[in-house]
């Protein structure tokens, strides 16, 4: 009789150990599937915030218009601070590090030096890492400083004797991946339209579509943007004929 009832109680565990693993499989099934929706929400919320952000981050948006400041006096560029609503950048402003780059008295930009990095699944992908503006002072070149990651060897593009940078096409996805630089000829202190030539593009290849920035003929004086390894937007300031500052724009 004991042996009897011993089994029984042994089975009865048994059967009350499996009961505990099936409800304790059940239980990490629905926290798994819970949080793999989790996830997905979070995923879903993500790719609709960046696409709300794709949309919003050109250049020209009328909000952005209202919000930035447009330009002023040569006194007024250092206190000038960019920022992810400031008109005239071009590419992703929703996350990064702002910069700004310009020249307090005036001197023109000659050239660029920018480098090249890979992202993407496996770095398959090429976009510019970081920019660099090389004025013209006294007639001698000085280099500004470097802006984002340098992750290559420098590209250095430098205007011809008596040109100077007045624009720059741009191609921008999530990161800027291609910049083309633009120069006008010299002319006092303006740029001449009529007499134009262009660089090179820096990138993978030449791209089909891209943005002009600048190109108006006014001298450019300064650079600024976004960035996080790569550069992720980018903006001229433009020197006028009345020695004033000035967003370049965007067309």
């Amino acid at each position: 009789m004991r042996n009897g009832y011993t089994g029984a109680g042994t089975t009865e565990a048994k059967r009350g150990s499996r009961h505990v693993l099936v409800l304790a499989g059940l239980l990490l099934a629905i926290t798994a599937a819970a949080g793999t929706l989790a996830w997905r929400l979070r995923v879903r919320v993500d790719r609709e915030t960046v696409t709300v952000a794709e949309q919003s981050a050109l250049a020209g948006d009328a909000a952005s218009n209202r919000l930035s400041p447009l330009g002023g006096t040569f006194d007024s560029l250092s206190s000038f601070a960019p920022d992810a609503t400031t008109v005239g950048l071009v590419g992703r402003t929703e996350y990064g590090d702002t910069f700004k780059d310009a020249s307090p008295d005036g001197s023109l930009i000659v050239g660029l030096r920018l480098t090249t990095g890979g992202f993407g699944v496996n770095y398959r992908l090429t976009a510019i890492s970081s920019i660099q503006p090389i004025y013209l002072v006294d007639g001698q070149r000085k280099a500004g400083s470097l802006h984002g990651e340098q992750q290559s060897e420098p590209i250095e593009i430098i205007a011809k004797d008596g040109y100077a940078v007045a624009g720059v096409r741009v191609n921008a996805y999530s990161r800027i991946t291609h910049i083309q630089v633009v120069f006008m000829r010299l002319t006092g202190s303006t740029l001449d339209p009529g007499d134009t030539y262009t660089s090179e593009w820096i990138g993978a290849s030449e791209p089909t579509e891209w943005k002009l920035i600048g190109g108006s003929g006014q001298p450019i004086i300064g650079i600024f943007g976004i960035w996080t390894k790569e550069l992720r937007a980018v903006g001229l300031i433009e020197k006028d004929s009345k020695r004033r500052w000035k967003i370049a724009t965007v067309q």
